[in-house]
Formats: structure tokens, C-alpha cells, sequence
């Protein structure tokens, strides 16, 4: 008589009990980090905003290539609540520097600043806007023109954080001539 091996699922309870576990031990997390951010990433959509919130601070933390594509992914996704995705785009600017291979996700985020939504432009621009990044100057300058306020307002943030004399120049020309908008930003 064969006897059939049980198939353990992980409960949604366990699954959270895990994930608060890993937030509230930055330790365990690092002791575990192999089976955390698989779970973590799992975690991200069966949670709630705020618990959504602290896994991608969590997440943000560490540059590993597996998290640079979710947090592409809640960027991109137009259902998922707007502060995520401006989280999302934060930190996947603060981790861009520290990836292997970031070229496709940059190609991605460039194309995405064409598009007709209005918010994956903030967002993917937002993104692109790390120190260092000087292949986006070019698409992010010309985002100084967009018709959405929004649009511009993060591409001068964007620009300034690339910290580059060069682009600092044509700020200063736009803080000088440019809308009341994006001389506040």
C-alpha cells in the first residue's frame, strides 16, 4: 500500500506570522535572507497596504536582483494603490546603483516614460533618477516639457538626484524661465 506524502501549505496566517517575524528582526531577516525575500515577495500580493509598505522598506534595503523586478512590477501595475508605487519607485532608485545588471529594467523604465499614462511617467521617472544614471538625462530633460505638471516636477527631482554639474546648469536655466511648478520642486 503506497502511502501518499502530505503536501504541507503555507496558511495566509503563517505566511504573515513569517513576514511580520523578518520585519521586526532586520537579524533574522539577514540570517535567513535566502528564504526570506522569496517569502517577502510572495507576502506582497495577498497583503494590505501597510504591511505591503514595510516589506518593500525592508526589501529596499538590500540590492539583489530578484526585488529590482517586483518593485518594476508594482510600479507598472495602473490597479496598485498610488503611494506603492511611488514607494516602489523610490526604492527601486535607491537600489539601481547597486545592481549587477540593471540595463534591461533601465531599457523598461525609458520606454515607460513614453507612455500615455501620466502616473507610470512619475513613476518611471522617479525610478531612473539615481546618482550615476547619465543614459536617462536626455529622456528626463525632455520630461521638463511634458504636459502633466506631475511629469515635470518628478523629472527635476529625477535630474537633480543624478547629481551632475552638467544637468545642473540647465536646472538653474529652467528654475529661472520655467513654471511656478517646477521652480517649487
Amino acid at each position: 500500500m503506497n502511502k501518499s506524502k502530505v503536501i504541507h501549505l503555507e496558511s495566509k496566517e503563517r505566511l504573515f506570522g513569517k513576514v511580520r517575524a523578518y520585519i521586526e528582526s532586520i537579524e533574522l531577516f539577514l540570517e535567513e535572507s535566502d528564504k526570506a525575500i522569496p517569502l517577502l515577495l510572495k507576502a506582497l500580493n495577498y497583503t494590505d497596504h501597510q504591511l505591503k509598505h514595510e516589506i518593500i522598506l525592508l526589501l529596499g534595503n538590500f540590492a539583489k536582483q530578484e526585488v529590482a523586478w517586483p518593485l518594476y512590477q508594482l510600479i507598472i501595475d495602473p490597479g496598485e494603490d498610488e503611494e506603492i508605487r511611488h514607494l516602489a519607485s523610490i526604492e527601486l532608485s535607491v537600489i539601481f546603483p547597486f545592481l549587477e545588471e540593471p540595463q534591461p529594467l533601465i531599457d523598461h523604465l525609458l520606454e515607460d516614460l513614453k507612455s500615455p499614462d501620466p502616473e507610470l511617467r512619475v513613476h518611471a521617472a522617479f525610478a531612473l533618477g539615481w546618482e550615476g544614471n547619465t543614459q536617462a538625462a536626455i529622456p528626463l530633460v525632455e520630461l521638463l516639457y511634458d504636459a502633466d505638471i506631475r511629469v515635470q516636477q518628478t523629472a527635476v527631482n529625477a535630474l537633480s538626484n543624478m547629481r551632475d554639474d552638467r544637468i545642473l546648469t540647465l536646472l538653474l536655466e529652467r528654475l529661472e524661465h520655467g513654471p511656478l511648478e517646477q521652480k517649487r520642486s
